[in-house]
């Protein structure tokens, strides 16, 4: 119904739409991303399409990433349509780190390695007052 820009609560008949495929009990497919979901925040301001899975087209959105975007969107699959993402697809102010990444940047770690072996480990992130969590993965 709606794409990415989509911005405000889907209303009248789009509204209706989102009640009745709940009601349907059928599994639903987005394209690009779920109806009712803000493509740059994730954030469903009203009814919003729960898919099983979404089709998006030449890159993730953030949308899809965050709550309750991710949780409306199911499996996410990126389709190549043949846009050139060019500079765009290299801004260091949004990125999707994934499994290869993660393997990509670290060392091999040897079987028999310990937390006396490996070396030092920096923890960087919180902000003030919320250093909970960085404190934990430390």
């Amino acid at each position: 119904m709606y794409g990415t820009g989509l911005r405000g609560p889907l209303v009248d008949a789009a509204a209706a739409c989102v009640d009745a495929f709940a009601a349907a009990g059928l599994p639903v497919v987005a394209i690009d991303i779920p109806s009712g979901i803000d493509g740059a925040t994730g954030a469903a301001t009203g009814p919003a399409v729960r898919a099983v899975r979404t089709v998006t087209f030449a890159a993730w959105k953030p949308g899809l990433l965050l709550e309750p975007g991710r949780t409306h969107a199911g499996r996410v699959t990126v389709a190549d349509i043949g846009i050139d993402l060019g500079l765009a697809h290299r801004d260091p102010s949004l990125g999707l780190v994934t499994a290869a990444d993660l393997a990509a940047w670290l060392p091999p770690r040897d079987p028999s390695a310990h937390k006396w072996s490996v070396g030092p480990l920096l923890v960087v992130g919180g902000s003030p007052g919320l250093e909970g969590a960085p404190r934990l993965a430390a």
